[in-house]
């Protein structure tokens, strides 16, 4: 990338989320900004109100962060509770790879069936239910692992089905507001004549981003901006909020990647380099 403008990559997933993309651009020349736009947070819980794998059929965590506050509840419980969990009557579901990735590394379900939207289908809900379709006759009872927000769509397919449906909510996102640092880092790469290429990965992040710009006063960077997203519901909300956004004249270029680790490094490149 000798001899024109560094690319700037902002990541906004929260903290914690991008050292491996992180380390891998960085690695390949990449300014790399990180700068998240959501916070997350546990919820609070009750002991009465716990659910455990072993009262369903089915587990359904639509994130790595349902996969992680939960297995910290659960091992807070079976320090109290109970000392086992029986495994071998559930199925563990996850919405996307990386999410699947850390239930098959979780030490507590080493012993579960841990099914994700197989080849061909899309890293979603509906790619979900369309994977699970095959034996939702033996389910009887499911739990979807969640945040505090988030769609009901795969809730309502499931209970259209004769199946009971709990939602368990495990955590919750704020909005994160950038400091000047983070703004005038933003400018500084397209004051330089560099390009900004964002990586969104939820509606929720979409709000919080825009928000971001708006508050900034930075709808003139738009111009040199490139968004990667993992979804097409993320990317019709970040059109739509684009267009919210006054002085706006330039809607920047979208491109879809799946949202796993992997593929999203090598849109960030991709886009970064056109």
């Amino acid at each position: 990338m000798s001899g024109r403008p560094r690319s700037c990559i902002v990541l906004t997933r929260p903290a914690g989320r991008n050292q491996i993309l992180s380390a891998s651009l960085r690695g390949a020349g990449f300014n790399v900004l990180d700068m998240p736009v959501l916070a997350v947070s546990a919820l609070p819980y009750d002991v009465e109100s716990f659910v455990w794998p072993d009262d369903y059929q089915l587990m359904v965590f639509v994130s790595v962060n349902a996969v992680d506050f939960y297995v910290a509840r659960l091992k807070a419980m079976m320090t109290g509770a109970r000392a086992q969990v029986d495994l071998g009557s559930v199925t563990l579901a996850a919405v996307g790879p990386s999410t699947a990735a850390r239930l098959r590394n979780e030490p507590l379900f080493r012993v579960a069936n841990v099914v994700a939207p197989v080849e061909g289908y899309t890293f979603d809900s509906e790619g979900l239910l369309a994977t699970l379709e095959p034996d939702l006759a033996l389910v009887s009872k499911a739990v979807i692992v969640r945040g505090q927000a988030g769609r009901n769509w795969l809730a309502e397919q499931l209970s259209s089905r004769g199946i009971r449906v709990d939602r368990y909510a495990v955590y919750q996102r704020h909005p994160v507001n950038w400091s000047d640092t983070g703004l005038q880092a933003l400018k500084n790469c397209v004051h330089e004549g560099g390009r900004l290429t964002v990586l969104l990965t939820s509606a929720e992040a979409v709000d919080a981003f825009c928000a971001n710009l708006k508050a900034g006063d930075l709808a003139y960077l738009l111009g040199a901006m490139r968004f990667v997203v993992i979804h097409e519901r993320v990317a019709a909300r970040l059109q739509s909020q684009l267009r919210s956004i006054p002085d706006a004249q330039v809607m920047p270029g979208v491109k879809l990647c799946a949202p796993d680790d992997e593929s999203m490094l090598r849109a960030i490149m991709l886009s970064a380099t056109l």
